[in-house]
């Protein structure tokens, strides 16, 4: 019996920090409540979290409000069509004057670790016009 009323309290506990979670996003984010819940929901599955929407809806807004409600760091990563995967994740570079391979890690790495939710990465898309050459 005791057990049983420790995990209510527990599970009570938890949802009232929930609650105060959701409520500190949505102060930032007016309107959005379901997609405040679902990103919560997703971050605390250890998810990935893709936010997609037209431009000025708030998807870079929402995830800095959520780093800053998870107590996380921000940054924000503008995907173009030239952008390779080792510009996300690093490269190894040669060091002439030490004949060896250097790794120079990029911003998605963290000695060494791939991170779960420390950073949030809104894509924009870009316009098609910069995409048209002249021909």
């Amino acid at each position: 019996m005791i057990g049983e009323v420790e995990a209510t309290s527990t599970a009570h506990k938890l949802e009232a920090q929930i609650r105060e979670l959701k409520a500190s996003v949505e102060h930032v984010i007016t309107g959005k409540s379901e997609v405040v819940e679902l990103a919560i929901v997703a971050l605390l599955a250890r998810g990935h979290l893709l936010i997609e929407d037209v431009p000025g809806i708030g998807k870079t807004t929402l995830a800095h409000a959520l780093a800053r409600s998870f107590d996380c760091t921000f940054q924000r990563i503008q995907f173009t069509s030239d952008l390779l995967p080792s510009d996300l994740t690093g490269v190894s570079i040669f060091n002439q004057l030490e004949h060896q391979f250097e790794f120079r890690q990029g911003p998605l790495l963290d000695l060494g670790e791939w991170l779960d939710a420390k950073y949030s990465f809104p894509i924009s898309k870009v316009p098609e016009y910069e995409n048209k050459r002249e021909g």
